[in-house]
C-alpha cells in the first residue's frame, strides 16, 4: 500500500476499518504520511492527541484515511472510514 511491507487486515475499530498495521519506528511511521502524502496529492490533517501518538487524516473523495503513528508500541495502524 505504502511501498512498506506489512500485515493487511480486515478488523474495525472505533477509528473505523483497520487495513494495515505492522511495526514501525515513529520516524519511518511519519516518512510513510509524508510519503502518502505526495503520492495522494493531499495534505493530511495532523494532530496528537495523546502523547506520543500522532494521527493523520487524507480526506478522500470516498471517505478518510487514517494513519496512526504510535511511538509508545512502535506500531503504525492504517484505518479507513466511509
Amino acid at each position: 500500500m505504502f511501498g512498506i511491507k506489512g500485515t493487511l487486515l480486515t478488523a474495525n475499530s472505533s477509528l473505523g476499518q483497520i487495513l494495515q498495521q505492522e511495526k514501525l519506528s515513529l520516524e519511518t511511521c511519519l516518512k510513510v504520511i509524508k510519503m502518502s502524502s505526495e503520492q495522494l496529492s493531499i495534505k493530511p490533517k495532523m494532530s496528537e492527541r495523546k502523547t506520543n501518538i500522532t494521527f493523520a487524516e487524507f480526506l478522500l473523495s470516498d471517505g478518510i484515511m487514517i494513519i496512526k503513528c504510535d511511538a509508545v508500541n512502535g506500531l503504525m495502524t492504517v484505518y479507513s472510514k466511509k
